[in-house]
This record gives structure tokens, sequence and C-alpha cells, in this order.
């Protein structure tokens, strides 16, 4: 068994997936991102794993069509192609998830067909030759690591930069989804995670006041798409930025007193529905043990198949 790194190290950088898992469990951050522990299962989230090939097939589709010249067949078969090396020989473990590769490549074949090359809604926005698909970013924060003293940016993957048919400039996040509910259009005017797109964007010169969802729902009979624009004024991205330095200052003041008193105590955990629920935590029996770091205890799945704590 492996144990936990003798010098704990704070990430270089933060993500949105960061702060929403600090916001969630400040423990279960330390665990993920400082001590690097493993996560216990193994097994691949069906949901996760499809909707990645899903978005590579795009991502290859698009580049072909804008980028490489491809026609509208050639492009198409290229994603597909895509999606299929990414999918690979996953099965989902239950017979009634759709998220199997027949169903995602046909949700992608809709998606294409529903959008079309070139696309009917959008126009890639070029920020250089290499075209704005899967624009990845890293923005400084005037905050620096605890350790390295460089700062720590802010990272995250766009999934397309378009000009809307209206003239916005949009970042695009196409989500895959298992029903497109009544409800699925409310609450995206108030998301961290486009909030954070829009600002890095801005933050590269690119003049974004807005983000357009692409839902595409894939069931076992249908496939559905939806499509909803929210725009952000600039005193909530402020706002959004005020809290995500907050959040940083947060963690870096925990990482100190962590590396001066030891143990895993100034790491508040959310005990409750955040160790069971629907996204379970897969450190939570370490936090049934006094000094959890002082043990051969690098990942859960080490952890549970310790005899000594068995029970």
């Amino acid at each position: 068994m492996d144990n936990f790194p003798e010098t704990p190290q704070f990430p270089p950088y933060i993500s949105n997936s960061d702060i929403k898992l600090w916001d969630l469990c400040q423990r279960r951050w330390f665990y993920s991102r400082v001590m690097n522990a493993g996560k216990a299962d193994s097994k691949i989230n069906a949901n996760l794993h499809a909707g990645s090939a899903f978005h590579r097939g795009l991502e290859i589709a698009r580049s072909a069509f804008y980028i490489k010249g491809a026609d509208k067949e050639s492009a198409e078969l290229a994603g597909l192609f895509a999606l299929l090396e990414s999918f690979g020989d996953f099965e989902p473990e239950s017979d009634r998830s759709p998220k199997t590769f027949d169903r995602v490549s046909d949700a992608f074949l809709s998606y294409m067909e529903h959008y079309n090359l070139p696309d009917k809604e959008m126009t890639p926005y070029y920020r250089s030759e290499e075209g704005s698909f899967e624009v990845k970013f890293s923005v400084p924060l005037p905050i620096n690591n605890p350790q390295t003293g460089d700062p720590i940016t802010f990272n995250g993957t766009i999934d397309m930069l378009a000009t809307h048919t209206s003239g916005l400039i949009l970042v695009v996040d196409d989500k895959t989804a298992q029903y497109l509910t009544p409800t699925w259009r409310l609450g995206w005017d108030l998301s961290a995670q486009l909030m954070g797109y829009v600002w890095a964007a801005q933050q590269h010169g690119i003049e974004a006041r807005a983000a357009a969802i692409r839902a595409t729902a894939i069931t076992k009979t249908k496939v559905e798409h939806d499509t909803i624009i929210v725009t952000f004024p600039s005193w909530q991205l402020e706002e959004w930025y005020g809290k995500l330095l907050n959040r940083v200052k947060d963690m870096v003041r925990t990482f100190k007193r962590f590396l001066q008193e030891g143990g895993v105590r100034m790491w508040v955990p959310n005990l409750g529905s955040a160790c069971s629920g629907y996204d379970s935590c897969f450190y939570s029996l370490l936090c049934k043990i006094e000094n959890p770091l002082s043990g051969p205890l690098q990942t859960y799945y080490d952890y549970v198949q310790d005899d000594r704590y068995a029970q």
C-alpha cells in the first residue's frame, strides 16, 4: 500500500470544480486535491464516460469542418470515429442505462442533423487559425501559491466560442442529460461555471457577455435537443470573481494552518448528505478514524482493505 505524500502539495490551479467541491466539503477537497488520494471506486461513471465521448465527437467534427475544410459528411464521419475511439468497449452495468455506444452515437448524429454544419445558429469565433473548440484557459489570480510563490491560476475548458446570429459572442457549453424536464431551463442564469467561462473569455480579450447551453437528452427510445442563452451583466461577474477570490484565500489560509499543525481537523467536513448522497464521498470512512494520515491509506480502496478498520 502507498502512503499519503510526505509533502502535500497545494494545487497550482483552481477550477470551477474545485470551488464546487470546496463548498460541498472542505475535507473532501483536501483529500482529493492536496493529498491526491485516488478514488476508491474504479468503476467508470456511465454518464461521465458517455458525455466525454460525445464531446470528443463534437470537437473533431467541428474542427474537421471549420478548420480542415472537410465537407459535412466527412466531418460527421470523423466525429463519429472519434466518439467510437473515446467510448471504447465500455458497457454500462445497468441494462436500463441509455448510455451505450449505439445510443450515444445516435445522439451525436441527431445533434449534427439538428444544428447542422455549418451551424444554423452560431458561427465559430476564431481566435486563431486553430479555431475556438475545446478552448483551454488559464487566468492568473492575485493570490500566490503558499509553497511555490507563483500566482494561482483559474483554469478550465470552453466547449466552443461562437458568435450568435443575434451578434452576441457566446461561450457554448454542450451537455448530455437523461431527460429535458420542464424545469431544466431554470437556474442557468446563476451558474457559477458559466459565469467563470464568460469572465475568463473576457480576460483573454474576447467580448463575451453570454453563454449558450445546448442540452442533448439521451433515452432508450429518443433523443431531444434544446438550447438556452443566458447573459451575465458586469456586476454579476464581479460578484462571482469576489467569491472565487474569497474561496481561494480560504484554501490558502487553511493549507498554511495545516502545514503548521498537521492533522485534518482544520479542513471542515460537511457531515451528512455530502457523505452519502447522489455523489457520495469516496473518503467518508477516513472521517471515522482520529488520525487518518498516519496510516498507509492513500485511497478509500486501500482503507477498506485494511483489516484494522474493517468494522
